[in-house]
């Protein structure tokens, strides 16, 4: 029956029509409203068009036209103004509007939608208040159709990088008909509407995402007829499917291929603007408590972790990676079990008992669990703390970190835009992405000043005090930042590796074996 049915997948999809690419894992949401992981954001940079796109050839991740042809602002950097794309066909044959942006940036903002990308927006005059309930009248909010080809936003201080937030696809625009007929089915193959290079052409949850090239493309046409896309969680077995020939591009590999692939001209290596980090729920005892979270972290030997997960990686003990603004990476808490052990002393008996039984949760990748593998046994041996994992697969992993997190709990992010505004965002007050209780109206204050500041020197100075901030009261550690590792097939052409880990086929090409 298999081979039937791998039979029937080669004659849908031949192979000189089809590059074959690994997803990872089950897209949470192909809602491009909703989406705010990386496997989504994929498939959907694909599948749709940014408003503003990104120059991914260039080192300064420079901005390019998208959906919008062009942009300006005033002189105080308060007013922006942006101007749509003509002549831009939906796959149904309908025209893009620019009300349908409008409706985008609405729907983003929704109350009660739950769409934590709408804190992308709060720039926005209106827009947090709106989007929070407390005002109920859009009009209030300043985003302005000026005509059938212009919308203005109007912000609350100066942002000079205002553009490349436009660039997420979250600010997509939609088609409020296609979703108020089908309701929660409306991102289907059978109901989806797009405008990007390709289509949602067949989705076998859990197991198989194909798309297909869109005719009516308003731009040149993808190369490629088909990109299939398995959805293979297992790293070992998705580098042996690479092997095999039956995947063409596939990103991660488990430390042990690191080595096996390390002088292979198909392993790609480009350092990431993301960064993996464990969260701690400071709501809860012992980790309301800063000194029980300067006791983990002081406690952990960072670079015996990295040495453990393979040398591609680099150490970021303090949070924005290299190539954005205000890095700081090797300034955080130092490994020092002696400190550890006399911070642990510190704390009260309730404390230290909270303490010796920690849960930590992250969802299922090899890579991950070798990591908390070893933190598990650092934290055993300097301080006598027993971990206990739990490792969930991902869709199920991210419901349950925004919602009800465990004590210590793994994330990683990746910068939505070439701006160092989005990480520094994420441990606001008001962030949506901020699962750890923690805040601090000195480093929300920080983080605003440096968004306004005209003066990049002065921008960079603001960030490094902010990241202090968070050193200081650590409500999370940070391992390192990323660097994307990435298998790909002779036979594809036109890769382009980029710092945004952003998947765009469009240009690639398939060579003959």
């Amino acid at each position: 029956m298999s081979c039937t049915k791998r039979q029937t997948l080669e004659q849908q999809y031949p192979k000189n029509e089809t590059l074959w690419v690994n997803w990872g894992t089950e897209p949470p949401t192909l809602d491009w409203t909703m989406a705010n992981d990386v496997v989504s954001n994929n498939i959907l940079l694909n599948l749709m068009e940014p408003l503003v796109n990104i120059d991914l050839t260039s080192s300064e991740l420079n901005l390019l036209p998208g959906l919008f042809t062009k942009w300006e602002s005033d002189k105080t950097y308060k007013k922006w103004t942006f101007h749509l794309r003509q002549g831009v066909l939906w796959s149904d044959g309908q025209p893009l509007t620019i009300h349908q942006v409008y409706d985008g940036l609405i729907r983003l903002l929704k109350p009660g939608l739950g769409a934590e990308g709408g804190q992308l927006l709060y720039f926005v005059t209106g827009a947090e208040d709106f989007h929070k309930g407390k005002i109920k009248n859009f009009s209030h909010v300043g985003i302005q159709v000026i005509d059938e080809q212009t919308l203005l936003f109007k912000l609350t201080q100066p942002i000079v990088f205002f553009p490349k937030v436009l660039t997420s696809v979250n600010t997509m625009p939609i088609r409020k008909d296609i979703i108020e007929k089908w309701g929660d089915t409306w991102t289907e193959p059978e109901h989806i509407v797009t405008l990007g290079p390709y289509l949602l052409k067949q989705w076998k949850h859990d197991e198989l995402i194909v798309l297909g090239r869109n005719q009516k493309y308003f731009g040149p046409k993808a190369q490629i007829p088909f990109i299939g896309g398995r959805m293979v969680e297992d790293l070992s077995s998705a580098t042996e499917m690479f092997t095999a020939k039956q995947i063409d591009i596939q990103r991660g590999i488990t430390p042990l291929d690191e080595a096996r692939f390390q002088k292979d001209s198909r392993l790609v290596v480009q350092p990431s603007l993301a960064i993996l980090y464990f969260n701690f729920n400071t709501k809860n005892l012992p980790f309301n408590n800063p000194v029980a979270r300067k006791t983990i972290v002081t406690a952990i030997d960072r670079k015996q972790v990295l040495k453990v997960i393979g040398g591609f990686r680099k150490l970021n003990t303090a949070w924005l990676p290299a190539g954005l603004l205000g890095a700081i990476e090797d300034q955080g808490l130092s490994y020092d079990p002696h400190t550890a052990q006399k911070l642990f002393n510190s704390l009260s008996q309730q404390e230290q008992k909270a303490l010796k039984r920690v849960q930590l949760e992250s969802n299922t990748n090899s890579t991950h669990s070798l990591m908390i593998q070893n933190i598990q046994a650092q934290l055993k041996k300097n301080l006598g703390i027993e971990l206990e994992v739990k490792m969930e697969e991902w869709k199920t992993y991210l419901q349950k970190i925004s919602t009800n997190p465990v004590s210590l709990f793994r994330l990683g992010f990746i910068s939505l835009y070439p701006d160092s505004h989005f990480l520094m965002s994420l441990w606001t007050s008001q962030s949506h992405f901020n699962y750890t209780g923690w805040s601090s109206p000195k480093y929300d204050q920080l983080v605003q000043q440096a968004a306004s500041e005209v003066n990049v020197k002065k921008r960079e100075q603001l960030y490094q005090r902010a990241q202090k901030i968070l050193i200081d009261e650590a409500p999370f550690f940070n391992i390192y930042s990323a660097t994307n590792l990435t298998l790909v097939s002779q036979r594809v052409k036109n890769y382009q590796p980029n710092p945004l880990e952003r998947l765009v086929f469009k240009e690639m090409t398939l060579a003959n074996e």
